[in-house]
């Protein structure tokens, strides 16, 4: 053996002597002196700890947010804080502060405590070792460089300490094994790719530990200079891992927990996906894994295999850096929701209490002496029953149930109802469970003045109560609120709504929901009706129908509509029925509910009409009839008029009954008709059409159209009329298409294109007496001329035109009584009327010379 290797054994052997066989984890139940409580991290005490009297709940207010987690032992609890302390708090009493140490920046590394001194790091780049029973006594410290910090918390083993540091201006970061007697002694180093936030886990061989360049190592116990193996994951490691049953659990920021293989780390036995990073620690017992997740989820997976997930429970907000704790058959966790969760350990899914803080949790608690001790961000650090965390506080609201009625109740069969409410809660979490009462809240028949009904006295941890109501005709809201004995109350989930909606319209005793015939007389839109009167199978619209029955609607004793309707298939609803009647028109609409195998019958008053026309489509107004009758389901009817037999054209038929005039076959309805004028009267016709005429009139009697034609000015749609020897004649311009117009003379229709002239046949004798021109014209009116043929006027017995016979010549000729000649006869015998004519004038003049020399001559002869 040469002198350096026994200068090494013997330095070797000095540095053995040094260390302490005592290390920072223990067995004892009043004590949780690191991070993790063991060097391997699995944050679990073992046992169940008893029932405890006295305080439940403590707490300290400090300078800033707690982020570092807890170490108890000694009767103290430590704990950093970002105020730049370590506190020492009375663990029997957190609110009694007893010492503190002050460093130069932040202190969020977690301390351990072991042997009387407490390790503890800072954002000052320094490891502080400090006098457990006084912390303010600083007995050593440790510099790791200038602008490094120490986040990682320190474990101590086999007389090292293991912890690492991350540098505040680029990624450098190392791992240190110092001596845990005096910590100015390094042992050795280990330099990852980037930096240290994660805490070592610690066994006999090993020291495992996470880096940001997204590994975890595997490294010597011994000497850590020594890389062992790693194992890459997809992203940061920030947690801590821990060692059980030959594995190796680290979460890492590519929201994975990973199974590892513990004696070599590169090997993967599993993983578990989640739904977000993963920068809590897993703690391990039982059979199972808990680990925290940024999807807001604490996971239990089977440790054997952690892709097999047993139960998870989500809270109100991330669990990103608090690690679980397993203490007592239950798990504690801290959330960003503010609060510290307590969790059923055999089923995570079970909540057994919560406790919430005045900020979000980032801390991790511990578990020692039946209390649990945990920081927030509020600047508080709380001591709270271990065994039911909300004990002091309780802050657990009861659970309401809405049993009856159900949600969205309705009732459209009677106009009042007596309905039984009926609510139950529940408040079974903590030792002081139960509850105190519970209230009916609803709101009036108008959904308003939401408000107290009544109230119950209840108690235990289940209960439930009854109200009966009785509810008109109105909607409205309702709800339940449970009060516990600890001033905590809740509402059912949501509130629930109740429809009362009887109506009977037409007074039948039967809703209108459930009413096949559905209203009266009055649910009917009318207009231009003196008394309306409906009769359904000939009884009134108060009863209830099946079957096809025949509706009737008359105005007063006068019939308007008739159709059938059967009931069995569908509802009628008369409030859906629209009539428009006037003088000349009808409309009725029933808003498509005229079924498919069924027309309607309308009957309108003859108003003396000149024109009828049906228009078979749902209208409002009359004036969407057009005034010539050739719109869209338009059918002039104009040859119905006189028609007693009945005209069908496009598949209705139409009756002159005489004094009414009958429609029948209409799916749709509108009647229109264009009424004569009585002598002496003008009428007055509009239209809808574009550039249409203003009802231009001519005036009565003209007689001496014989002597030359009649010119007018005429717009689409105008209306002549005249009358000649009291008879009476009607022209209507029908129709314009280009050059050419339609007109209408009484019942006959004429064609003129522009220039031409054409004579019709007006009374039907089989001889032409009218006569028209077309002399201009364009899309909107023009002008044309007419006259009546002289044929015309004899029929019209007007008076021919002779010179008047001297009566004392009619006395002694008689002239004969000759029936009237025709136009042909009377042109040939024009000029024998001409001699005849001059005959009896040179009879006259011969007479007169006759007369007038025998007077002369008596007149000389009485001179004489």
């Amino acid at each position: 053996m040469n002198k350096l290797t026994i200068v090494s054994v013997l330095i070797l052997l000095g540095l053995v002597g040094f260390v302490s066989a005592e290390n920072s984890e223990s067995g004892n139940l009043s004590e949780w002196r690191m991070f993790g409580r063991y060097l391997n991290h699995t944050t679990w005490d073992g046992v169940a700890f008893p029932t405890i009297s006295g305080l439940n709940n403590a707490s300290y207010t400090a300078g800033n947010d707690f982020f570092s987690s807890p170490a108890v032992a000694n009767g103290s609890v430590y704990v950093g804080n970002y105020d730049n302390k370590l506190y020492q708090f009375n663990a029997s009493n957190v609110s009694q502060l007893i010492a503190s140490y002050t460093a130069a920046n932040d202190v969020n590394s977690r301390p351990a405590v072991v042997n009387g001194y407490v390790y503890v790091g800072s954002s000052d780049n320094k490891l502080y070792q400090l006098n457990a029973s006084d912390v303010s006594q600083m007995i050593a410290s440790y510099s790791t460089g200038t602008n490094m910090f120490i986040f990682s918390s320190p474990a101590i083993a086999n007389g090292y300490i293991y912890f690492g540091n991350s540098a505040i201006l680029n990624t450098t970061g190392y791992f240190y094994q110092l001596n845990a007697s005096n910590i100015s002694q390094q042992i050795a180093n280990f330099s990852p790719g980037d930096r240290i936030y994660s805490s070592p886990a610690v066994t006999s061989e090993y020291v495992y530990i996470g880096s940001d360049d997204d590994n975890l190592y595997q490294l010597n116990a011994s000497n850590v200079s020594q890389h062992i193996a790693n194992y890459t994951t997809g992203s940061n490691i920030f947690g801590s891992p821990a060692v059980a049953n030959g594995y190796v659990y680290i979460g890492s920021d590519d929201h994975k927990l990973y199974q590892l293989n513990a004696s070599n780390v590169s090997q993967l036995i599993a993983f578990y996906a989640t739904g977000g990073n993963i920068a809590s620690c897993p703690a391990v017992a039982n059979g199972y894994v808990y680990i925290g997740s940024n999807d807001n989820k604490l996971y239990q997976l089977n440790a054997s295999n952690v892709s097999q997930v047993v139960a998870f429970y989500t809270t109100g907000g991330s669990i990103r850096y608090s690690s679980p704790t397993v203490a007592g058959g239950s798990i504690y966790v801290g959330s960003y929701d503010f609060k510290l969760y307590q969790l059923n350990a055999s089923n995570v899914s079970q909540l057994l209490a919560y406790y919430t803080t005045g900020s979000l949790i980032a801390d991790s608690p511990a578990v020692a002496d039946d209390y649990v001790y945990i920081g927030s961000n509020d600047n508080k650090f709380y001591q709270l029953n271990a065994s039911d965390i909300s004990l002091g506080f309780d802050t657990i609201n009861p659970i309401v149930t809405l049993n009856s009625p159900s949600a969205g109740y309705y009732n459209d069969s009677s106009a009042s109802e007596n309905i039984t409410f009926n609510c139950s809660a529940t408040d079974t979490v903590g030792l002081n469970a139960g509850l105190a009462n519970i209230s009916l809240y609803i709101t009036n028949s108008q959904n308003t003045s939401f408000s107290l009904n009544q109230t119950t006295n209840i108690n235990g941890t289940s209960n439930s109560s009854n109200w009966t109501l009785s509810l008109s005709v109105g909607n409205y809201i309702w709800n339940c609120l449970a009060y516990d004995a600890g001033g905590n109350s809740d509402w059912g989930y949501t509130n629930r709504s109740i429809i009362m909606n009887f109506t009977d319209s037409d007074n039948d005793g039967v809703s209108d929901n459930n009413d096949l015939l559905e209203g009266n007389e009055f649910s009917v839109s009318t207009t231009g009706i003196t008394n309306l009167n409906i009769t359904v199978g000939g009884n009134s619209t108060s009863g209830t129908y099946s079957g096809a029955q025949e509706i009737i609607f008359y105005d007063s004793a006068d019939i308007m509509i008739n159709f059938t309707h059967n009931f069995t298939a569908s509802e009628l609803d008369l409030s859906q029925i629209t009539i428009i009647k006037a003088a000349n028109s009808i409309i009725v609409n029933l808003s498509e509910q005229l079924q498919a195998s069924y027309n309607k019958t309308l009957y309108i008053d003859d108003n003396n009409f000149v024109a009828l026309c049906v228009k078979d489509a749902e209208i409002s107004s009359i004036s969407n009839v057009s005034s010539s009758c050739n719109g869209a389901n338009e059918t002039d009817f104009t040859t119905c008029l006189g028609n007693n037999t009945g005209v069908t054209l496009n598949g209705i038929n139409c009756t002159d009954e005489g004094t009414r005039i009958k429609v029948k076959n209409l799916k749709h309805s509108a009647i229109k008709g264009t009424p004569a004028t009585t002598e002496g009267e003008e009428e007055e016709v509009t239209t809808t059409t574009t550039g249409g005429g203003g009802g231009y009139v001519l005036g009565d009697g003209y007689e001496g159209m014989t002597e030359g034609e009649q010119t007018v000015q005429f717009n689409y749609g105008d209306v002549f009329v005249f009358t000649l020897k009291d008879k009476r004649y009607t022209i209507i311009v029908k129709k314009i298409l280009g050059d050419v117009i339609t007109i209408k003379i009484n019942q006959m229709e004429l064609t003129l294109k522009k220039g031409e002239s054409q004579t019709v046949d007006t009374d039907g004798n089989g001889l032409d007496d009218f006569k028209a021109t077309l002399l201009e014209v364009n899309k909107l009116g023009g002008k044309f001329t007419f006259n009546i043929l002289e044929e015309m006027l004899e029929v019209a017995g007007v008076p021919e035109v002779v010179e008047e016979v001297p009566e004392e010549i009619a006395e002694k000729e008689e002239i004969p009584q000759e029936a009237p000649l025709k136009k042909e006869e009377i042109e040939e015998q024009v000029p024998e009327s001409k001699l005849l004519w001059l005959w009896l004038i040179l009879v006259v003049i011969v007479i007169a010379v006759v007369i007038t020399i025998v007077v002369q001559k008596l007149k000389k002869k009485k001179r004489q």
